[in-house]
């Protein structure tokens, strides 16, 4: 039904087991053989009503499996898992992918599958989808939207449990994964920290770069903590310099599994940072990431990371 659409043209989705509704344009970008499908807005509301220029279109279910990550760390195997119903959508940044870019697309066109392009991600990125899975394709999209196009592991602990919902993963999986890379929420009240104390030098002054002997850490009469009787944002801490990390990418949606420091001591100059760096993805055979948002399954990356 969405192939048949023209670019400009709108419509609501509709779920009428869960009854939300999603208002979505059509468009086109000239390049990929799909449609693109754009949602507005997310609305619960039972008997919807919508004009003659946006119709309703009732999406169809399918009953899935639900697949172990190992099913899915590569993109090939990825993608086999929604062609033979296993579940109904995935996620695949083509300029980071072992996957021909030729190879997808004749895929995608043979067993009739749809996308919908993430245009914040450099890597040209896709969530692709059976036909009656277009509200959780959205609902996917839009999260990676938050966060640049990626399916990232920058992703709140609830976001993070939704995307492997959303991608069909096992609940062991998921929450496998969240409980290595999140700590134990609490029903406690906020502790805000200062990595600051007596005897430390911060910088401070109008541009602050003056460095300044901390005597005093306080509060004011607004409960502002201070730093010698000045507000805490007046002043900034001394970076220790530039750190050079190899990340491991692990098996469940592309998250951190492990750094490992590659410098011995930190560098004092962006410049030389980014020289070793490029010399260590050259070692490894491997990209160096700019973005610190990283891609769900992609390789292995070398960051850089500013140290306090």
């Amino acid at each position: 039904m969405i192939s048949k659409l023209n670019p400009g043209e709108e419509r609501v989705l509709t779920d009428p087991d869960t009854q939300i509704n999603i208002p979505v344009a059509i468009g086109w970008d000239g390049r990929s053989p799909d449609k693109d499908m754009v949602g507005k807005t997310v609305m619960r509301k039972k008997d919807f009503k919508t004009t003659s220029a946006s119709p309703k279109l009732t999406l169809e279910k399918y009953v899935n499996e639900k697949i172990n990550s190992d099913e899915a760390h590569r993109d090939e195997n990825a993608l086999k898992t929604v062609i033979d119903g296993k579940r109904d959508l995935g996620f695949i940044a083509l300029k980071a992918s072992t996957m021909p870019e030729k190879t997808f697309w004749d895929e995608i066109k043979k067993h009739g599958l749809k996308t919908i392009n993430l245009p914040l991600n450099p890597y040209n990125a896709f969530i692709y989808f059976r036909k009656g899975s277009e509200l959780n394709a959205i609902e996917l999209a839009n999260i990676a939207n938050k966060y640049g196009g990626y399916l990232s592991y920058e992703a709140t602990r609830d976001e993070t449990i939704r995307i492997g919902q959303l991608l069909g993963y096992e609940e062991s999986d998921i929450q496998d994964y969240v409980d290595s890379h999140y700590e134990p929420s609490k029903e406690m009240a906020e502790d805000i920290n200062v990595p600051i104390n007596v005897g430390d030098t911060v910088l401070g002054g109008k541009f602050k770069n003056k460095k300044i002997v901390v005597k005093d850490i306080d509060k004011n009469e607004k409960g502002d903590i201070t730093i010698n009787d000045k507000p805490l944002l007046r002043v900034r801490t001394i970076k220790e310099g530039y750190n050079v990390y190899y990340t491991k990418i692990g098996a469940y949606g592309g998250g951190v599994e492990k750094r490992t420091l590659l410098n011995p001591k930190p560098f004092q100059h962006k410049r030389a940072a980014n020289h070793f760096a490029e010399s260590q993805a050259k070692k490894h055979n491997i990209k160096v990431d700019k973005t610190h948002t990283g891609a769900w399954g992609a390789e292995d990356v070398i960051q850089i990371f500013e140290e306090d």
